[in-house]
């Protein structure tokens, strides 16, 4: 044995000696503080529940009496108005106040008879949680059988002898308590409140039935000591509200339990803690704790006094435990610190961890390590501390190098889409002029054509930039999915005629299936595995199957195409990645990748089913979410962007610094019926407003002297009335058309816009203006 080790083992001994003494000495004393400990922790508790009845039970009683005072103003409105106009009202409040008040089991408002509507002997609006935990709205109660006024939780608070021109000592009342035979089957109490006219006169009252279930469940769960038993008594009715010992009693009279007599609650003053020592129930000994509640609820507990001197004692015994555990921890701490030697090492493992933080995004930040002591460790923190120079300085580099990335992208974005919104925009507008013969309508289809493949190409360079920089988000809004896949079917139908493919789809899904998607993103994703299969396919054909399986939508697309070899599948989804029959084809190598990320910011999966020598088969499951209240409703498009609404006279702003785009607008609404004028900025604009009125705004985002965020500003401030009839049109990446429209603008269309974008907007102002129609002949 070394010296080490004798030391700590006199230390132990000696420590061990000394703490046996102190405990036999102070253990009476000790046992004495910990009764008294242990009789505050129970009064603190039995107060801490009384605090939570009297909270319920005042939350019922607020809630009555607010309801009696909107009953007063209903009164009041009634006497100015239609009283039956009032019924909706009264009806959505109840509604409204009882969805957001789960603690009851429902409520009312029940005026005497007449009061309410001379026509209507009785007024009682009622609502009440149902079976599936909902709010719902009855009459059922105003009957003459049922007649409210008779009942006695209506009496309670209004006796019939009582005048109706007198005000009551109390604004509020409890009735005795009473098993729900109607509706939950739960015990329950009303509270009533009165309501008064602005005369004084007693109009009715409103009531809140309270379920005690929640009451009685905290209280009996909340057991003191792993015995004790709690109970709840009603001192109005002296029923028995709820008694953990004798569950039976329930319902019955206080005084048929012979240990409950002494407990005189008529006489106890409320809030006041009572204690009773010596308790016999059932032979065994307790210790009652009971108190008063505000509203006459006798809150009680019955500790075994066994058990409470049982905790003492083990209390006491554990503290000898934690007294062995803390010498046995004092000699392990004097082990430790003999091996303190390695104490800098692990000081500066901890430094050198804690200056390298990722964030929620993955992004890496590292902080100059902060190390003032003098050791060997010094030279190695200053040698880290220049490496975390050099990478944070290479770190802002490539920030700044991202930045300057994103503002060329949005620069050359809006740059390539401004002439390509006139390419394809005459191309549109000349393609349906049926006076250009067919040889160079063959033409203008090349123009258009090709128009949308560059701009298609471009489109795959911005998503995959805006991908790889976490930039990419969804825009949830209302679908109707299967419209949306029928309108790819259409379009891929043509397709596979112009290739002379056959053509098949199998649509499983609901036509009022509507799910909260990002509409675009979904239709990308389609339409890409579906251009792929039309593209790669040569001969035989493209199928189609879309289904809807426990809210997940599953497409499935089918081609008779070359295949996929097992080389390539390793690398099907690799950004700029292409197989032999991709650079025959031509493109970007970037759609699938594109489809993989857009699949996954949906929460879903994509995959290659199988592939042999005589096709492929791709999967895509994405999780749908139901339809959300908040956003615009889903609705089903039926402008094709060639209707003519010129018997409605509608006239459109056009706002844009750029003629030719002006003039393509125009031409696509005045091919449709709508006479134009034209501003090229924001200030011409609001010059014209103060002359001119125009049916529809159309307003271009990026524009010299006022912009067209700024045009709105104004707008919001002097027409306020244009609003809902102003449409955005951008060209830049880093507008979103949601973000538009959530900034004030009632419809947003990116460059180049279809014939079909701006057909669509016309019809909603048309139908917004002059109702529903079927054909212009039906006004």
């Amino acid at each position: 044995m070394n010296i080490k080790t004798r030391i700590l083992l006199a230390v132990f001994l000696l420590e061990l000696a000394g703490y046996g003494l102190l405990l036999i000495y102070s253990h009476d004393t000790s046992r004495d503080a910990l009764v008294d400990i242990r009789e505050r922790q129970i009064r603190a508790t039995v107060k801490d529940n009384y605090h939570r009845i009297n909270a319920l039970t005042d939350l019922m009683e607020r809630k009555a009496i607010e309801l009696a005072e909107v009953g007063t103003l209903m009164h009041t409105m009634a006497q100015q108005q239609a009283p039956t106009a009032l019924d909706t009202a009264i009806q959505n409040y109840l509604k409204s106040v009882f969805t957001q008040f789960p603690e009851s089991i429902g409520g009312g408002l029940w005026y005497e008879p007449y009061q309410f509507d001379p026509q209507r002997r009785l007024f009682g609006p009622y609502v009440f949680w149902n079976a599936k935990r909902e709010v719902e709205f009855t009459w059922d109660l105003n009957s003459d059988e049922y007649n409210y006024p008779s009942q006695e939780w209506y009496l309670t608070a209004l006796p019939t002898t009582w005048p109706r021109d007198q005000t009551r000592e109390r604004r509020s009342y409890w009735t005795a308590p009473y098993w729900d035979e109607a509706g939950s089957k739960e015990l329950m109490m009303t509270v009533d409140s009165l309501m008064y006219s602005q005369a004084g006169a007693i109009i009715g009252l409103a009531t809140v039935d309270w379920s005690l279930k929640e009451m009685t469940q905290f209280t009996e769960a909340n057991h003191i000591t792993s015995n004790a038993e709690s109970f709840i008594i009603d001192s109005q009715s002296d029923f028995i509200l709820s008694n953990s010992l004798l569950p039976k009693s329930v319902m019955t009279r206080y005084e048929q339990l012979p240990w409950m007599q002494q407990l005189n609650i008529d006489y106890l003053e409320k809030g006041a803690l009572n204690v009773s020592s010596n308790v016999s129930v059932n032979g065994e000994v307790y210790e009652l704790y009971f108190l008063k509640s505000a509203t006459g609820l006798v809150y009680g507990v019955l500790i075994p006094q066994a058990e409470f001197y049982l905790e003492i004692d083990e209390a006491m015994h554990s503290i000898m435990l934690n007294g062995i555990v803390m010498i046995v921890f004092f000699i392990a701490c004097m082990l430790i610190a003999l091996e303190l030697l390695l104490k800098p090492f692990h000081s500066v493992t901890k430094i050198i961890r804690d200056s390298i933080q990722t964030s929620d995004d993955d992004r890496i930040t590292i902080k100059p390590i902060e190390y003032d002591q003098k050791n060997e460790f010094s030279a190695v923190v200053d040698a880290l501390n220049i490496v975390y120079h050099q990478i944070n300085r290479y770190t802002d580099e490539l920030d700044q190098a991202n930045k300057a990335k994103t503002t060329f992208l949005a620069t050359m974005s809006h740059e390539i889409r401004t002439p390509m919104n006139a390419i394809l925009g005459y191309a549109q507008i000349l393609t349906s002029d049926a006076d250009i013969p067919d040889s160079h309508q063959d033409t203008l289809k090349a123009i258009e054509g090709a128009g949308k493949h560059l701009l298609s190409l471009l489109n795959d360079v911005l998503d995959i930039t805006k991908i790889e920089s976490g930039g990419m988000i969804l825009y949830y809004e209302n679908v109707y999915v299967r419209d949306m896949i029928e309108s790819l079917d259409k379009v891929f139908s043509v397709r596979c005629q112009q290739k002379k493919l056959d053509w098949s789809s199998e649509i499983d899904i609901p036509e009022e299936y509507i799910a909260c998607v990002d509409r675009a993103k979904l239709n990308q994703i389609a339409f890409n595995l579906l251009g792929n299969s039309v593209k790669f396919t040569e001969h035989g054909r493209v199928h189609l199957e879309a289904a809807i399986e426990n809210d997940h939508l599953i497409l499935t697309i089918i081609d008779t195409g070359p295949g996929i070899t097992p080389e390539n599948q390793q690398k099907l989804f690799t950004p700029f990645y292409q197989g032999q029959a991709g650079f025959e084809q031509g493109g970007t190598g970037l759609g699938l990748a594109i489809i993989q990320k857009l699949v996954e910011l949906m929460g879903g999966t994509v995959g290659l089913k199988d592939t042999s020598a005589l096709g492929s088969i791709f999967e895509v499951d994405i999780p749908l979410n139901g339809p959300n209240p908040d956003l615009a409703p889903a609705k089903r498009a039926v402008n094709d962007g060639s209707a003519d609404y010129s018997k409605f006279e509608l006239t459109a702003l056009i706002v844009d610094d750029v003629s030719i785009n002006r003039d393509i607008l125009a031409k696509v609404l005045e091919r449709v019926g709508v006479r134009t004028m034209q501003a090229p900025d924001g200030l011409e604009a609001l010059n014209i407003l103060k002359s001119v009125v125009p049916d529809i705004l159309f307003v271009d985002i990026q524009m010299p002297i006022m912009d067209g965020l700024e045009l709105l500003e104004n707008l919001k401030e002097k027409y306020p009335q244009y609003l809902p009839y102003t449409c955005a049109i951008s060209a830049n990446i880093n507008s979103h058309n949601n973000d538009l429209v959530k900034s004030g603008f009632a419809f947003a269309v990116s460059k180049p816009f279809q014939l079909k974008e701006i057909g669509d907007i016309v019809d909603f102002i048309v139908q917004d203006q002059f109702g529903n129609y079927t054909t212009l002949d039906d006004l």
